[in-house]
C-alpha cells in the first residue's frame, strides 16, 4: 500500500473486534443506524481510492461483549438532489436518506480484510457478527477521492502512502483485494417493496390480512378517499397515496421496527429500545419473535437475511426521492444522484 492505487482498498486488523475509524480523535462506534445527511457531489464517481484501517479497537465493554466481529457491510448513502429536506419520508427517522447495500466482505482468521469500494459516494461500514446482523456502526460516513489513498491506526489518520509497521504481516495484505459480496435482492437500492415484502406476501398475508385484528401486512396503499387530499409538496416526489405514501404493511410494522432516530428505537416507549451493545435487527422486537418461531414462519435463511438486513439500515421504506409510488408499488426506481449501475440487484 505505499504506492497510491486504482483501486479503495479497505483494510481492517484487529483482535476480536474490527471496524472503519475514523480520522478525528473523539469518534468511534456509533449505532447501526446512520441518518446524518449527506453533501451529494457527483466528482469523482465511479472511481477508486484507497484506505486502511491498522487495529482498531472499540473501547466500550458492552459493545465489544455484544458478539464476535466476522464480517463489514458497506452501505452507501444516496444524495438529495431536489432541494427537499424530509419529502417523501424515507423512513421511521426524520430527515432519513435513501440508501444501498454495496455488498459484504468475511474477516480473515486475524481480523484484516482488503476490498474495493468507489469514490466519490458517502459511504458507512457495519461490523457484522457470524449471522451476518449489525453489532454496530463506525462514523462518521467516508466519501473518498479516486486515486486517493489514506492509512488511518485507530483514530489517528497519517500521511497518504504511510504504511504503518506491522501492516504488511496481516493475512489480508498476503493476497489480492476481494470483491464485495452483494446482498439480498432490493438492498440497492434498498427499498421495503423490493426487500421486505416478499418476504411478507409468501409467510405472513394469511394471518395478517387486515380483518384479524393483527399488524396488516398487506401492500396495499392508503388511497385517499372523498375529501383528503395529497399534500402537493408529496405529489412533487410521486406519492399518490395517504400517510406518505407507505404501505398499511410499513406503517404496521413501525412498533416492531428498529430505527436511529433520537430516542434510540421506534414505537412506544420500551417497546423497541435496544440493550447496551445491541441495536438494529438484533434489537427489534420482530427479529425476536421470528427467532422465536412466531406463526410457525419457518423463514428460508435468505428471508431471514432480508428482514434483517432492512432493519439494520434503518428500516427504509423508499430507495429513491422521487417517483414514490412506483417504489410502493414494488418498482425498481434508481436514485438520481450517486447511483452505481454495477451494484444494482
Amino acid at each position: 500500500m505505499r504506492r497510491r492505487s486504482p483501486l479503495l482498498l479497505i483494510t481492517v486488523a484487529c483482535c476480536g473486534a474490527a471496524c472503519l475509524a475514523s480520522s478525528s480523535a473523539g469518534e468511534g462506534v456509533r449505532p447501526v443506524g446512520l441518518a446524518a445527511h449527506s453533501r451529494g457531489t457527483s466528482e469523482n464517481v465511479g472511481g477508486r481510492g484507497g484506505i486502511g484501517v491498522i487495529d482498531f479497537r472499540p473501547t466500550d465493554g458492552a459493545i465489544v461483549a455484544s458478539g464476535k466481529v466476522a464480517a463489514l457491510r458497506v452501505i452507501e448513502l444516496f444524495s438529495r438532489d431536489d432541494g427537499l429536506s424530509d419529502v417523501p419520508k424515507i423512513g421511521y427517522s426524520e430527515g432519513m436518506l435513501a440508501r444501498g447495500v454495496l455488498g459484504a466482505v468475511p474477516l480473515e482468521e486475524d481480523g484484516s480484510v482488503r476490498f474495493e469500494v468507489p469514490s466519490g459516494v458517502e459511504l458507512y461500514v457495519q461490523a457484522l457478527d457470524v449471522r451476518g446482523r449489525a453489532l454496530f456502526t463506525v462514523g462518521p460516513s467516508l466519501r473518498l477521492r479516486a486515486g486517493e489513498t489514506r492509512i488511518i491506526v485507530g483514530s489517528r489518520c497519517l500521511a497518504r502512502g504511510t504504511e504503518p509497521a506491522g501492516a504488511a504481516s496481516t493475512l489480508a495484505c498476503r493476497k489480492p483485494p476481494v470483491r464485495l459480496e452483494p446482498e439480498s435482492q432490493g438492498s440497492y437500492p434498498l427499498s421495503f417493496a423490493r426487500l421486505v415484502q416478499p418476504v411478507l406476501d409468501r409467510h405472513c398475508i394469511g394471518c395478517h390480512d387486515g380483518r384479524s385484528g393483527r399488524p396488516d401486512l398487506r401492500p396495499d396503499l392508503f388511497e385517499a378517499g372523498d375529501g383528503e387530499e395529497i399534500p402537493p409538496r408529496e405529489r412533487l416526489c410521486g406519492v399518490e397515496s395517504l400517510h406518505g405514501g407507505w404501505s398499511r404493511s410499513y406503517a404496521d410494522l413501525k412498533r416492531h421496527a428498529w430505527s436511529s432516530d433520537g430516542s434510540g428505537g421506534v414505537g412506544e416507549p420500551g417497546e423497541a429500545n435496544p440493550t447496551d451493545g445491541e441495536a438494529g435487527a438484533r434489537a427489534s422486537r420482530l427479529v425476536q419473535m421470528l427467532d422465536c418461531g412466531h406463526g410457525n414462519c419457518n423463514l428460508s435463511a435468505d428471508d431471514s437475511h432480508r428482514i434483517a438486513l432492512w432493519l439494520d439500515c434503518d428500516s427504509p421504506f423508499y430507495g429513491a426521492y422521487h417517483d414514490a409510488c412506483d417504489q410502493a408499488r414494488g418498482g425498481l426506481v434508481r436514485p438520481r444522484a450517486g447511483y452505481l449501475t454495477e451494484f444494482e440487484n
